[in-house]
């Protein structure tokens, strides 16, 4: 690029040719891989709801800290979700708060350390400033909670709700994997004859899940009733075969429904891991049901004791399972111990 198109670079402009590399590949996350689909749809929905309604118009090279410690602080308090009009997008939350501006102002500095590899200003003004604590969610289910998700599951569903929408919250309750790897999910990568979930593309990578005896029931239920393409390998389709968008406003309506407060998708995935704890899983055995990265230890761990895992997949489904269909408390024992709970 000339010097005259560097120097009159605006953010925007930036932002544009940003998520170009991005989509070619050029920018990479963590670990030095392709950025995940999920997390480019985060990247645009903060760049279009935050990034270009608060610094869209100026110059990249006339940016300073304190303009980034203004966006920051804009962010936070909701000046720029309330710029946001028409469809909500993913990563433009509502209300703005601690968390989304710290996450908004990380792509910020992201863009900005392209634009200096890219050579179009020589420092980073994002570098030095001090982002608020982003105040990871605690929240998980109970089994009176996941009683109160089921009996509301059912009840949409006998009322029309979308059956892509229950079945993937099912799914997401019963496996403990992440909303992207579900809403993406493909035939292939389910082999239920050996109770696994063979994931070509998550935050770590290619990543091998157990199934418990519940998830891979209720996922050999979704293979054979939601209808698709015949020439789409995905589980879940929308409509006229584009991506299944949906489920965001339908995990709303559910949980509205259920009275749960404060509980996102990303709960049924902590509450999954919650459950295990209670059950006695280990923390390693854990890690390893939810794909979590652990170095070569974690990676030899998933695949030594492979019988374990699906032991231990299938006593949290199962237990998960029975809540969500109406079940009274069970005594359970647990993993490693004869000791009644």
């Amino acid at each position: 690029m000339r010097g005259a198109n560097r120097d009159g670079m605006t953010v925007s402009k930036l932002c544009d040719e940003y998520l170009i590399a991005v989509d070619k590949g050029l920018v990479h996350g963590k670990r030095g891989r392709r950025k995940a689909p999920l997390t480019v749809a985060s990247d645009k929905g903060r760049i279009n709801g935050h990034i270009k309604p608060l610094l869209g118009t100026m110059l990249v090279k006339a940016v300073t800290r304190q303009d980034v410690v203004k966006f920051l602080e804009a962010v936070q308090i909701g000046k720029s979700a309330k710029r946001a009009k028409g469809k909500r997008q993913r990563g433009a939350a509502l209300t703005g708060g601690a968390g989304v501006a710290a996450r908004a102002t990380g792509l910020l500095g992201g863009i900005f350390t392209y634009a200096i590899e890219r050579g179009y200003r020589d420092d980073n003004p994002v570098s030095r400033v001090k982002k608020p604590a982003d105040q990871r969610r605690t929240a998980f289910l109970t089994m009176d909670n996941y009683r109160a998700l089921g009996a509301a599951l059912s009840a949409a569903e006998r009322e029309g709700e979308y059956a892509r929408v229950v079945g993937a919250i099912r799914a997401l309750a019963l496996t403990g994997c992440r909303r992207g790897e579900i809403v993406g999910l493909t035939l292939p990568e389910i082999d239920l004859d050996a109770h696994q979930l063979r994931l070509s593309n998550t935050k770590e990578g290619y990543s091998l899940r157990p199934l418990g005896q519940a998830a891979a029931d209720e996922l050999q239920r979704l293979t054979e009733a939601l209808k698709r393409p015949k020439d789409s390998a995905a589980l879940f389709v929308g409509r006229e075969g584009k991506a299944f968008s949906g489920l965001q406003r339908g995990w709303e309506r559910i949980a509205k429904r259920a009275k749960l407060e404060d509980v996102t998708l990303h709960t049924l995935r902590h509450s999954f891991a919650t459950t295990a704890n209670t059950l006695g899983c280990s923390e390693p055995t854990i890690a390893a049901m939810l794909g979590h990265s652990r170095g070569t230890v974690t990676s030899r761990y998933v695949h030594v004791v492979d019988e374990a895992l699906l032991a231990a997949a299938d006593r949290v489904a199962g237990a998960i399972a029975h809540a969500l269909t109406g079940g009274k408390p069970a005594t359970v024992t647990k993993i490693g111990s004869r000791r009644r709970v």
